[in-house]
């Protein structure tokens, strides 16, 4: 971490109260929460039947956004996943440029989709959304190291594509108007705030995903095997108000 970061970090202020809900490992999160049971993604989706705490507060038609957009893929595309449902969604320590944090929380801008691992593998691993994997029984803020280093930074190593499993699932949400819980890891760097040092995780809110797009990495050293920047699928949140 450089000095400017490092700097920045402690300049935020650190939440004194406990989130409603928190958790200290990611096995804990998992294992507790109904929405979120994925250990190395970002995104956890199901292809299985809504259940009824799911339908229970997913909003009418009159609660939704006015300023949704009905999605910006093709209805073949969507139908081929319309009964991947999307609960929640992991905001990590490894963001992208152009990722956002408006409105203490309210608005937030984020990628995912997988295809992404790290310059030293040929093993392509799908990690989205915190941008990195993670065994269960390590707090978010503890990096992992392989031979006493840490480990590299993984990159996007090919495109995402709206066909792909979670981007059609988010950009399925999208459509439907159904919201999506925020989930914040301690080394999120974009929020106003900071975890304390004994909370690893914390549940922020429902959100809607007002919008879905795909761009190209350009300048960010993330090309393909032909040497063209990927292309990388970001999703604007929106905090569902009550």
């Amino acid at each position: 971490m450089s000095k400017e970061t490092e700097t920045k970090e402690k300049s935020r202020p650190v939440l004194r109260r406990n989130p409603p809900i928190w958790s200290v490992t990611r096995q804990e999160l998992c294992e507790t929460l109904p929405y979120y049971r994925t250990y190395h993604s970002g995104c956890y989706f199901t292809s299985a039947p809504r259940p009824a705490w799911f339908d229970a507060h997913k909003p009418t038609a009159q609660g939704a956004p006015s300023s949704a957009p009905e999605g910006s893929t093709s209805t073949a595309t969507v139908a081929l996943h319309r009964d991947i449902t999307p609960y929640a969604y992991l905001l990590g320590g490894f963001g992208a440029p152009r990722d956002l944090w408006h409105a203490e929380g309210r608005v937030v801008i984020s990628h995912g989709g997988g295809k992404s691992g790290r310059p030293d593998s040929s093993s392509g691993t799908e990690v989205e959304g915190d941008g990195r994997e993670e065994k269960s029984s390590v707090p978010c803020g503890k990096r992992r190291k392989r031979n006493g280093k840490p480990q590299a930074r993984l990159k996007l190593l090919s495109d995402q594509s709206s066909s792909d499993a979670r981007v059609a699932a988010l950009l399925s949400s999208m459509r439907d108007k159904a919201p999506v819980v925020l989930i914040m890891g301690k080394d999120y760097p974009l929020a106003h705030f900071r975890l304390r040092e004994d909370i690893s995780f914390a549940v922020l809110a429902w959100y809607y995903i007002t919008d879905g797009w795909g761009e190209r990495a350009d300048g960010e050293g993330e090309e393909d095997d032909q040497g063209e920047a990927a292309v990388r699928w970001k999703f604007r949140f929106e905090v569902r108000l009550m």
